[in-house]
């Protein structure tokens, strides 16, 4: 996941977009009607996966 990312992210990809994202993916969850424990299992699991994406 670093490897992948580590060029973005020397561009600037920050944790402002990690949020952007996770809010994009919220807003689709409720839009598709996915019940909210379900919503709130995707998230932490996109969430977990944070500091990998930022490389830290």
């Amino acid at each position: 996941m670093r490897k992948s990312h580590k060029d973005v992210v020397a561009r600037g990809l920050s944790d402002e977009h990690v949020d952007a994202l996770l809010d994009n993916v919220h807003t689709t969850l409720n839009e598709m009607g996915i019940e909210p424990e379900i919503q709130k299992q995707v998230l932490a699991k996109l969430e977990k996966h944070r500091d990998d994406v930022l490389c830290r």
